[in-house]
């Protein structure tokens, strides 16, 4: 037998050898505590053949082939090596459910003490002193407190490995009056149980001073607006807020005969100032600062709504009119107090969108001009297009106001009507309303119920039909415009009461929804009936500022009516003249 041969069947015994040993060491992991391992190295032989070393671990129980226990579990595949070193990763800390993890918090104030009217910082440490990993550490404080944001904490909570710590700042004010602010902070992990829950929440307790101011004012009505407090513009009996302060608080008291009212003992900070408006007046809101000098004096001026001394109507010189004409819009103004500067109107439109030009109220700067006891007429021409043919309408709002004054503000309507086309079908749907919060939802469909629409000027019943099983209604063949919708028996009109009708609807498009409620029985106005003709409009719409076309013709009226009673009076004489003849 040859040395290459001797040497080979060594090798291969040797690691049959190896294989045999470390085979149940493998499955059976790391040795039981208090066994020893050693450590066998195969001497190598001095030979010009390839020499092998194998490491290995005896043990007088099951063995291991790494120096160190790599805590992986039975049955699962490791790694061995043969340099004797071990590979394996450093362990991380156990997260599992039944891991304890134990979060202990500490927390105090930045300062010994504070005043109510100061920023107040809280600081707060969270220690994990489990094993486990805590998830989601979240610190929140209870008291009479402003605030309960930790930005280093955030809102998804941060992780603590088991000995990890992490601090955190909480700043507010005091919500209270008090001589201290107590507040209890504490901590809490997104999952898993604490080990120790006693350690996560502390009381902690600062003293709180506070320090009180005052304010006077008085209150008065400008009748004359001349911005001054006059003799008899004192304004009694009224009642004034003051909301602020540190902690927040609002505060009320009732202006005496001479208009005066007067605020002690306030929590310093900043109040806002604000007097209970009436029917008539109206007082603008101030703002003060209460601090420990000298107490505020506040003047507090009061100004009439502008509805209450600016009458306001607007029309238009006709009530009906043909695409191409041109309308007349008037609005008359009224002042019944004092003169008033910078009144302005805001305009919008249904059925139409013509451009209209108020003039002087387009803008209030400058705006009109109102001398006390006088009225301003205003006219602003409305151009007929065909749009408003295919709605029937043009309903114009106007919103008046006086923004120099702050004095709120107050609307007026006109409508006019473009009658002659109709809507070959219109449909819509009448159900209860189900719901009050968020608008209007539909509810159950109401089945075998008359509904109809009535023109809003004359009052005829123009059309009428009954719902369908599924609350469904169809008109046919209905004069464009306007409309009032009914409804017949025990219900209440929610929405829907007018009802547009147009040329170009498209019935699978639009829908009408009526929403009703139980109500007071609804009586049925009998069939549709004839309808009183539209007035028919000149040929020729009259120009701004020209008389109306019957007031246009009174002349021609008069000496018709004249020539008729001549006519008369000629026949009357030729009768008696012949009666003459025959005696």
């Amino acid at each position: 037998m040859s040395r290459l041969g001797a040497s080979s069947r060594l090798a291969a015994a040797i690691a049959l050898w190896v294989g045999v040993v470390a085979t149940p060491a493998w499955a059976a992991g790391p040795p039981p505590a208090g066994e020893t391992t050693t450590t066998a190295t195969t001497p190598t032989a001095t030979t010009d053949e390839p020499t092998t070393t194998a490491t290995t671990t005896a043990t007088a129980a099951p063995t291991t082939v790494t120096d160190e226990p790599t805590g992986t579990p039975a049955g699962e595949p490791t790694s061995t090596t043969v340099t004797g070193q071990p590979t394996a990763e450093e362990p991380t800390h156990p997260t599992g459910s039944g891991v304890p993890f134990d979060l202990r918090v500490t927390a105090a104030f930045e300062r010994p003490a504070y005043r109510a009217d100061e920023d107040i910082t809280v600081r707060a440490t969270v220690t994990n002193n489990g094993t486990g990993v805590a998830e989601g550490v979240q610190v929140s404080a209870r008291g009479d407190f402003s605030s309960d944001y930790w930005p280093e904490f955030g809102y998804q909570g941060v992780r603590l490995d088991a000995g990890a710590s992490a601090s955190g700042t909480l700043v507010g004010r005091v919500t209270t009056v008090a001589d201290s602010l107590s507040l209890v902070v504490s901590t809490r992990a997104s999952g898993g149980e604490d080990a120790n829950p006693a350690d996560d929440a502390v009381t902690i307790t600062v003293p709180i001073t506070v320090v009180r101011g005052g304010m006077t004012g008085r209150v008065y009505r400008d009748t004359d607006l001349d911005g001054v407090s006059d003799p008899g513009e004192d304004a009694s009996g009224v009642e004034v807020t003051a909301a602020g302060g540190s902690p927040f608080r609002e505060y009320r008291t009732t202006t005496t005969s001479q208009g005066r009212f007067s605020f002690e003992d306030l929590p310093l900070g900043a109040y806002s100032v604000r007097t209970q408006p009436d029917d008539d007046w109206f007082y603008p809101y101030t703002q003060v600062d209460v601090g420990e000098a000298a107490s505020p004096e506040l003047v507090v001026r009061g100004i009439q709504w502008l509805e209450r001394v600016v009458a306001a109507s607007v029309s238009f010189d006709r009530q009906t009119y043909r695409p191409g004409e041109t309308a007349v819009l008037t609005i008359s103004l009224t002042n019944s107090g004092a003169t008033r500067s910078g009144i302005a109107a805001s305009w919008s439109t249904e059925g139409g969108t013509p451009h209209l030009d108020l003039g002087e109220l387009r803008d209030w700067r400058p705006g009109a001009t109102l001398p006390t006891g006088e009225t301003r007429v205003f006219t602003v021409p409305v151009p007929i297009d065909g749009g408003m043919a295919d709605t029937g309408y043009l309903r114009v709002h106007l919103t008046f106001s006086s923004p120099l004054l702050f004095s709120g503000s107050f609307s007026r309507s006109a409508v006019l009507r473009v009658p002659g086309a109709r809507a070959p079908r219109v449909v819509g749907l009448l159900a209860k309303q189900r719901g009050a919060q968020g608008g209007p939802l539909i509810g159950d469909p109401v089945p075998n119920t008359v509904v109809y629409l009535r023109d809003q000027v004359g009052g005829a019943v123009l059309v009428r039909a009954t719902t369908d099983a599924a609350g469904r209604f169809e008109f046919t063949d209905v004069p464009v415009g306007l409309h009032d919708f009914g409804v017949v028996g025990p219900w209440r009109l929610l929405t829907g009461r007018e009802f547009a009708v147009r040329a170009s609807d498209t019935p699978d498009l639009v829908r009408h929804v009526v929403l009703v409620a139980p109500g007071p029985d609804q009586p049925d106005p009998g069939q549709p009936g004839p309808v009183p003709p539209a007035p028919e409009p000149p040929a020729t719409g009259p120009r701004p500022g020209e008389p109306d076309a019957l007031a246009a013709t009174g002349a021609d009226v008069l000496w018709s009516l004249v020539a008729g009673l001549l006519t008369l009076a000629a026949g009357a004489g030729a009768v008696f003249a012949a009666r003459r003849r025959l005696t």
